[in-house]
């Protein structure tokens, strides 16, 4: 059974219907049977006023072009020890120092392209990711 009233449910359809009023359906989410938010179209104010299931909006999809340093490809030479920098846009410097000793977050962070051999390349790729310009 749905913790929703119907007039939140109201108000979520009506917001749907706000944000993109030349379709005919209503773009929300629903909850699947193990908790699984899954996309549902309802055709029919009634289809989701009235189901049991607790609905909310799409969350909406945000494009947007990056310039930055480009990052490290390899790991560091032979051996442990080599100073390092990640692109770190959740941290307010925007950079993290590393020492690097392959261990496996710093091989996955490698991997996702966030590690760079000076600390301005990572500032840069760490502002161009948080979507920060020094403008």
């Amino acid at each position: 059974m749905s913790n929703q009233t119907l007039a939140e449910k109201i108000d979520i359809l009506y917001e749907a219907r706000l944000r993109n009023p030349d379709r005919p359906q209503f773009e929300v989410l629903r909850k699947n049977r193990v908790g699984e938010w899954v996309a549902y179209l309802a055709f029919d104010l009634q289809d989701a006023l009235f189901d049991e299931e607790v609905i909310r909006l799409k969350p909406r999809t945000i494009t947007r072009e990056i310039t930055h340093p480009e990052p490290l490809r390899e790991a560091p030479g032979p051996g442990p020890g080599a100073e390092l920098y990640r692109a770190a846009p959740e941290i307010s410097s925007r950079y993290e120092f590393i020492l690097w000793h392959g261990l496996d977050y710093q091989a996955q962070w490698m991997r996702d392209g966030l590690v760079h051999s000076t600390r301005e390349a990572a500032i840069a790729h760490g502002k161009a990711l948080a979507g920060v310009s020094d403008e």
